[in-house]
């Protein structure tokens, strides 16, 4: 796919570049593409934003969803290009649906998140890692229950839907397993 072989190209020439370097080619490899994956998400957020008016809503909810997802952990795609061009459309067609049962959306989503974050697939190292998994919960809850204040259609979607990676339905989590 079109980000991995970028990732690959450049991690091979960064290396080459510096043989001595700590980081081995595979570290370097999967950096970039988290990198990639955050510019080019941005990216097709911000040109689908300005063709549906929506650019902050967009922004607004990918914003949201990547804060939630530090602490909660979620489903993995395989492929990082899938990933980013699946979460921009989800972020760019959010701001399009305007809900009236947002407190319904934040409670059910506060309660997938009590039940199941976090869920982490365990190749996530984040500063999150340093919390225990209740207060990776309560942090979780909290982010969720904040829109009880702001009450936005964008932020309940988002939560919700990242909620729902969290859940068994996209993932295998094990109970008792400790992250």
């Amino acid at each position: 796919m079109v980000i991995e072989s970028i990732s690959s190209f450049l991690s091979k020439h960064l290396k080459m570049s510096d043989p001595d370097h700590p980081a081995s080619e595979e570290v370097l490899r999967w950096q970039i593409n988290i990198y990639l994956n955050y510019f080019f998400t941005f990216v097709l957020v911000l040109i689908v934003g300005l063709f549906t008016g929506k650019v902050i809503g967009s922004l607004i909810s990918m914003m949201a969803f990547i804060v939630l997802r530090k602490y909660s952990g979620g489903m993995h795609l395989r492929s990082i290009t899938v990933c980013t061009i699946l979460s921009a459309a989800i972020f760019s067609v959010i701001p399009l649906i305007e809900i009236s049962y947002v407190w319904a959306l934040n409670i059910v989503s506060a309660i997938i998140f009590l039940k199941y974050a976090p869920n982490y697939a365990g190749d996530e190292v984040t500063e999150s890692n340093k919390l225990s998994d209740i207060q990776l919960k309560i942090v979780c809850i909290v982010v969720v229950m904040s829109n009880m204040i702001f009450n936005s259609s964008v932020l309940a979607l988002t939560f919700f839907i990242q909620a729902i990676l969290v859940s068994p339905l996209f993932n295998k989590h094990e109970e008792g397993v400790s992250n």
